[in-house]
């Protein structure tokens, strides 16, 4: 923003360039077109810009000015706004047929040359600084609805909150104020507004949603928290019946390795027992061995004795026959003995027989 807009004929330059220093030693923001250039679109938008962006619109009056096109359309913008008009006169023999209507409806500032320029500058910065707070929301507010306008009349530039609050205070403020209120202010505040309460609205009803929302949850969450308990309770359960069950499991496991305990010592106890009936069973089979062998030796000792037997009594029945035999041949014998005896006697008794008679008869061997 900028203090004041000055809007003057080139014939008045020199006299513009005094007013400017002036107002820049009196710290105060100027905005003063020092191009004499052909209307173009970019200029003139600049143009525009700068009597949009200004508190004051000072016209510096003058023949020249009043017929100036371009002076006649700086004072058409700052009226579109309705700006704060100044109208400083700087030469007074003009035709007042050319004057625009607005500037007779306002008070006049006299910088002719036969004028106290400081005196009349002074009168200036007295009008400059009145109501000065008022000027300037003017110019605030003018400057946010020209940027609403020129994009779109997007939402995003409107209006909120407490910017729109004192927006709609200055409003009602500036019935009897001078600058009045542009019919861009008006239409600016009020699309702010409706769009504030489309959004409050619309934050009640997010609002109501979002209580809805919150019963919704709540007895979601009431649901969610019974049925939580009620997770909690089975789990509470489950996790008792899991300790209940591991407990169990922990006896059941102790037992069944006591078991194992019990059935490997047995176990043991059964590989020494096996062994020892191993090897009572190596040396029953040893004996049973040893045993078959005597058996066998008793078997063919038998046998043999049996065979001795059969061959002793072979030989005593061939003893017992020898025996006759030779009991046989003993009497035979005896018998030949006797019978030799008797021969022998008998020839004993021939040969004494014979010799006796032999020598009984002289015959001689």
């Amino acid at each position: 923003m900028v203090d004041v807009f000055i809007s003057y004929s080139r014939r008045d330059k020199a006299f513009v360039q005094s007013l400017h220093q002036a107002l820049q030693a009196n710290n105060r923001d100027t905005w003063v077109d020092w191009q004499d250039i052909p209307l173009g679109t970019a200029w003139w938008n600049e143009i525009q810009s700068g009597i949009e962006a200004s508190d004051t619109f000072i016209f510096v009056i003058s023949p020249d000015s009043l017929a100036s096109k371009v002076c006649n359309q700086e004072i058409d913008h700052a009226v579109l706004y309705r700006k704060r008009l100044m109208p400083i006169v700087r030469r007074d023999d003009f035709d007042s047929a050319l004057l625009h209507p607005s500037l007779g409806e306002h008070n006049w500032l006299f910088f002719r040359e036969r004028d106290d320029f400081n005196q009349a500058f002074q009168s200036l910065i007295e009008a400059l600084d009145t109501d000065l707070n008022h000027v300037r929301m003017h110019t605030r507010l003018l400057i946010r609805a020209i940027e609403w306008e020129n994009n779109g009349r997007n939402d995003s530039f409107l209006l909120r909150g407490s910017d729109l609050t004192k927006a709609e205070q200055w409003l009602k403020d500036s019935e009897e104020k001078h600058p009045a209120p542009a019919e861009q202010h008006k239409n600016y505040i009020s699309k702010s507004r409706q769009a504030e309460n489309a959004s409050n609205r619309a934050k009640r009803l997010v609002g109501m949603g979002a209580a809805a929302m919150v019963i919704m949850f709540a007895i979601a969450a009431i649901f969610a928290q019974q049925r939580i308990q009620s997770a909690e309770a089975k789990v509470e359960n489950l996790t008792s019946e899991r300790d209940r069950i591991a407990e169990e499991a922990d006896r059941n496991l102790s037992e069944i390795r006591e078991e194992q305990r019990i059935a490997e010592a047995k176990v043991d106890e059964a590989d020494r027992n096996l062994a020892i009936a191993t090897q009572r069973l190596t040396d029953a089979n040893r004996r049973v061995k040893l045993a078959e062998a005597q058996t066998t030796q008793a078997g063919v000792a038998r046998e043999q004795a049996q065979l001795a037997a059969q061959q002793a009594q072979v030989q005593q029945q061939r003893a017992q026959q020898q025996a006759a035999a030779a009991q046989r041949q003993q009497a035979e014998a005896r018998a030949e003995a006797g019978r030799v005896r008797i021969a022998t006697g008998l020839e004993q008794r021939g040969a004494d027989l014979l010799r006796r008679t032999s020598t009984q008869f002289g015959i001689v061997n």
